[in-house]
């Protein structure tokens, strides 16, 4: 659960997070079952895939300087399936 101290916007974001990161786990375990995708599956995984690089890469572009300067590097560790 987000904490009360923090901004609105950064619990919403630390909630979005963490409901990215059960998605990614989740999306994991199907695509490891390495069972046959219909093409309706196969497209929409795709789209959103496309979907999720171009608002990253958007962002990453924006906030490169940042990232370049050392900053925002803390880097998160999830368990292994």
């Amino acid at each position: 659960m987000a904490s009360k101290s923090l901004p609105a916007q950064d619990q919403d974001r630390g909630i979005a997070l963490k409901e990215f990161g059960h998605c990614a786990e989740n999306m994991r375990k199907v695509l490891y079952q390495d069972a046959a995708l219909s093409d309706t599956e196969f497209f929409f995984i795709e789209n959103h895939f496309r979907v999720l690089e171009m608002a990253y890469l958007r962002w990453k572009r924006k906030h490169q300087t940042n990232l370049s300067a050392g900053q925002n590097t803390e880097v998160i560790h999830t368990k292994a399936a």
